[in-house]
């Protein structure tokens, strides 16, 4: 992949983010969440965009790209993989999901 590519998202992924931009007091973390998800977009193939490398229960490759600005107890992560030209955004959420949640 190179250069900017569409973002897709799984149904799951794409209702959390939503329903955090439904509130403003969400404010902050909508907006975090969009900056990896820019990252992502814009530059698909650089280190910080595959920050590290997933394999879901299927046996999928997905790349975990963590939510800078946060607090520890709020750490989130954006989970993504390529799909021809575009990026699906599969999850959105803590950090600490459960294995074979992917």
């Amino acid at each position: 992949m190179r250069g900017a590519v569409e973002l897709l998202f799984s149904s799951e992924a794409g209702n959390v983010l939503d329903e955090l931009e439904k509130d403003d007091s969400n404010e902050r973390l909508a907006d975090a969440i969009w900056d990896a998800l820019d990252l992502i977009r814009d530059h698909p193939g650089s280190a910080q965009a595959r920050h590290r490398g997933l394999r879901t229960a299927g046996g999928h490759s997905v790349w975990l790209v963590p939510v800078h600005g946060l607090h520890a107890d709020e750490a989130r992560v954006v989970l993504w993989q390529p799909r021809g030209d575009d990026a699906l955004i599969a999850y959105i959420g803590p950090e600490d999901f459960r294995p074979g949640r992917v």
